[in-house]
């Protein structure tokens, strides 16, 4: 582990701050910390996995072009270069502003199952109306990818929507927008780690650069570390550090990270702060942290340069499972019984058959997923707070 490997370049470091009470002890040395810092940021993620979750979000407070200008970027970037007539994508955006405006007053309610199997992932989706009961709610719309493979026919992607009853073929590299899971499953410091210390080796893969953080730890780079030790018994009975990153020129914290004075894998909230006001720019808390310190909790804050609340997403894991069984065929890209199928390859979109007369809708409700999830997978007290009856013989496994 790093810990160990550079304990000989201590001096080097910048002096830890904060008057501390006696009954905390002394914090851990910056460059300890750091090396702590760069453990958690580089510790290797799940590959699969199959979670279900509770997603809420309270979105900014925009104009209609605003909200253009966003969806037609969610768009591109969800299938660069993908086709479709002018007809089409304008119908397709204009349903997007609908959507988004008529929620912007009360938080979007969102239910995803997310299963995944390395490259292989599956997404299953159902956007709540309001009042509506969640354990009743079917995942009707999924988004399915192989990755870089192909099954036998060359299909490498398909989206199917329960609502028009149809099943389009994606085309090559698309993928999911709107589901960062990698994110959630790690610490949410590891982008500003890994910017700080890093250097991108090819594509998608970042590595730990010694030269850069030497740079750190010699002061070259601008920035420094302070470590802090603390209680804050919102979040823990017993002491925690708040490891700072800060500008050497001006002393201002630039992102302050609270996590276990022991395992730093085990973050409780992260704060980056506005350079020229001081006031904070994003907010990450998580809690209900499992054995692997993956975090059943979420919450992510966006603020203005006055520091207003602009927008927030909360987040609540239903059910993880870190080590899931999957059933022959589970990847297999199936059109439902009585749906369409659209060809997205082709430019314009081949029509290969059409949606049966009175066909019905396909997907699992959220009781049927926790019906038939592993009973320790269940995270009750999740369950609780978003309003789901606990499945009877659920263990449950949050800490």
């Amino acid at each position: 582990m790093l810990t160990s490997m550079f304990m000989s370049l201590l001096p080097l470091c910048f002096a830890s701050g904060g008057n501390q009470d006696a009954d905390l002890g002394e914090p851990s040395a910056p460059a300890v910390a750091l090396y702590r810092l760069c453990d958690a940021a580089w510790t290797p993620q799940p590959e699969r996995f199959d979670i279900l979750l509770y997603r809420e979000r309270q979105l900014k407070q925009l104009s209609r072009e605003e909200v253009r200008t966003l969806v037609e970027e969610a768009l591109e970037a969800a299938s660069p270069g993908a086709s479709s007539t002018a007809t089409e994508h304008k119908e397709l955006v204009e349903a997007n502003i609908d959507n988004i405006l008529k929620e912007r007053n009360a938080p979007r309610r969102i239910i995803q199952r997310i299963v995944q199997d390395g490259e292989r992932q599956r997404v299953g989706m159902v956007i709540l109306r309001p009042e509506q009961e969640p354990s009743s709610a079917r995942l009707s719309d999924w988004y399915f990818t192989l990755g870089s493979n192909t099954d036998s026919e060359g299909r490498n992607a398909m989206q199917v929507t329960g609502e028009f009853r149809i099943a389009r073929i994606l085309p090559g590299g698309m993928r999911f927008a709107g589901t960062p899971v990698e994110e959630w499953l790690s610490v949410p410091f590891k982008p500003v780690i890994q910017m700080m210390v890093g250097a991108v080796e090819e594509p998608g893969k970042v590595s730990l650069s010694q030269e850069r953080l030497q740079d750190v730890l010699s002061g070259d780079s601008g920035v420094a570390i302070r470590v802090t030790r603390v209680k804050d018994p919102r979040y823990s009975s017993g002491p925690l550090e708040r490891v700072e990153i800060v500008d050497v020129a001006s002393g201002q914290v630039r992102v302050a990270i609270l996590c276990d004075r022991e395992d730093y894998g085990r973050t409780y909230e992260v704060v980056a702060q506005n350079h020229a006001t001081g006031n904070p720019m994003q907010t990450f808390t998580r809690r209900g942290h499992l054995p692997n310190n993956v975090a059943t909790e979420l919450e992510m804050r966006t603020y203005d340069e006055s520091g207003s609340l602009v927008e927030s997403d909360r987040l609540f894991f239903l059910c993880v499972d870190f080590s899931p069984v999957f059933k022959p065929g589970e990847w297999e890209l199936r059109v439902p019984p009585g749906y369409g199928l659209i060809d997205g390859r082709e430019t314009p979109d081949e029509v290969l058959s059409v949606p049966e007369a009175q066909s019905a809708e396909i997907g699992d409700t959220i009781r049927e997923v926790l019906a038939a999830a592993r009973p320790e997978s269940i995270v009750k007290q999740n369950l609780v707070r978003v309003g789901v009856p606990i499945p009877r013989g659920s263990d449950g496994n949050q800490e």
